[in-house]
């Protein structure tokens, strides 16, 4: 999987890693090569695959995650590099 390593990617459970995230799309250019309705291969459940669309290349869109933490649980909103909200979640 290490081709998902600069982007945002969230798995399901896998081995002992019971929530299982890549929050790797911070900082390092990459092209997306993957087409929204293409599937997540196993174990991934959800790819942030948007783009930038000028040019002629297919740059990924940048972002990060914001985590809250409430007693036992954790929101988590996955956010692009234009303030956009793109996935949430409570883990706990």
């Amino acid at each position: 999987m290490s081709h998902y390593n600069h982007r945002c990617v969230l798995y399901q459970q896998h081995d002992n890693v019971k929530f299982g995230r890549c929050i790797g799309h911070g900082g390092v250019p990459v092209y997306m090569t993957h087409k929204q309705d293409d599937p997540y291969p196993a174990p991934a459940t959800y790819e942030y695959r948007e783009y930038i669309d000028k040019g002629i290349e297919h740059w990924a869109m940048m972002g990060f995650a914001v985590l809250d933490f409430e007693a036992d649980s954790v929101h988590v909103r996955y956010i692009d590099e234009n303030g956009d909200v793109h996935k949430e979640e409570t883990i706990w």
